[in-house]
């Protein structure tokens, strides 16, 4: 038979309670480290029921500050997810509607577009990757309710390669626009334009370089891209500016681009078409109010060699230049090459 001590100590230490079968001496000194202890001493015969009652109430005391303590990580949680997510929600409705306006103009996705839109990524508080993570934990879906569906939008385009994007929706735009202008092409010029000149015309990014050897038809890519672009609302006609080097091109270039327009139905309107040097003057003009006159020699097809001949002249004439420009020739070493 298993005796039953006669009191029951329970002792309270640092919010812990301990359960004791002897009744010590009054004034026993406590061997604890604990900082603060109370210890109280009961019956055995109602000891028991306490001690059941006490350790119901400890356990639901830890199971409500688990509980409390969860809640705070959640709110914690779901601050800092919102603080990201406004953010990257805010950049994606700039891109998004950037690229609706594109798209209902038909127009060309820029580098420039493309480099604002990077620049304005914000950098989140959050790294991307753990941001990216927080849209698979079902507390936050939970939190997100009816904006979850545009929540993922914002995550897709958050983790995206923005550049490959709109590299694919230029493509498009070039093959949808291949097949909608085909009659623009096959007529603006005197014959049809092939899939390379087109694929030039169709680009209009700000900054665009074709690249060809001679007679391969630079000069009908330019033609017909002036026309695509007043076709397709793209720049008004006043806002076009097209340059050659010499009178002759520049001339061949106007009439060209007048007969272009007339081809494709736009007769009536005019692009200014002239030289380098005409445009440079009338600038120059413009801003000082007196225009300076450019050579006739400068058309001539030996413009370098009458600069050489003025060189000597001012070498003969001033020795101070023939220094100078002896030191010129030194750094450059080598000679003044023809035209062409």
């Amino acid at each position: 038979m298993t005796t039953l001590p006669a009191w029951i100590a329970f002792t309270r230490r640092g919010g812990t309670a301990h359960k004791e079968g002897s009744l010590p001496s009054i004034g026993t000194p406590s061997h604890t480290t604990w900082w603060w202890e109370e210890r109280i001493w009961i019956p055995n015969a109602h000891g028991s029921g306490i001690a059941v009652a006490i350790e119901m109430v400890m356990r639901q005391q830890a199971a409500a500050e688990k509980q409390k303590a969860e809640a705070g990580r959640r709110s914690t949680r779901r601050a800092q997810f919102d603080g990201a997510y406004t953010q990257a929600a805010a950049w994606r409705a700039t891109v998004v509607a950037d690229v609706r306006r594109h798209n209902s103009e038909r127009r060309w996705f820029t580098s420039e577009f493309l480099k604002n839109h990077l620049a304005a990524r914000p950098a989140l508080a959050l790294p991307d990757d753990a941001f990216v993570a927080m849209f698979a934990d079902p507390d936050i879906q939970q939190h997100l309710g009816d904006r979850l569906d545009e929540a993922r939008k914002t995550s897709a385009l958050w983790r995206a390669d923005l550049s490959a994007l709109i590299a694919e929706r230029n493509e498009k735009h070039v093959l949808a626009e291949l097949e909608r202008c085909r009659p623009l092409f096959d007529t603006v010029e005197s014959q049809p334009l092939t899939d390379e000149q087109s694929r030039a015309v169709i680009c209009f990014d700000n900054r665009v370089q074709v690249v060809a050897s001679a007679g391969s038809g630079k000069t009908s890519t330019m033609v017909a891209k002036a026309a695509y672009a007043i076709s397709r609302g793209l720049v008004a006609p006043d806002k076009i500016l097209m340059l050659a080097f010499n009178d002759a091109a520049a001339k061949e270039l106007g009439t060209r681009t007048q007969l272009a327009l007339e081809r494709v139905g736009l007769a009536g309107i005019t692009i200014q078409a002239g030289t380098f040097h005409s445009f440079g003057s009338r600038v120059i003009g413009q801003a000082t109010g007196t225009r300076k006159r450019v050579p006739r020699w400068m058309d001539d097809g030996d413009g370098v060699g009458h600069l050489s001949k003025l060189v000597d002249d001012l070498k003969d004439k001033n020795a101070a230049f023939r220094t100078r420009w002896d030191l010129f020739r030194v750094v450059f070493g080598r000679d003044i090459a023809r035209f062409g």
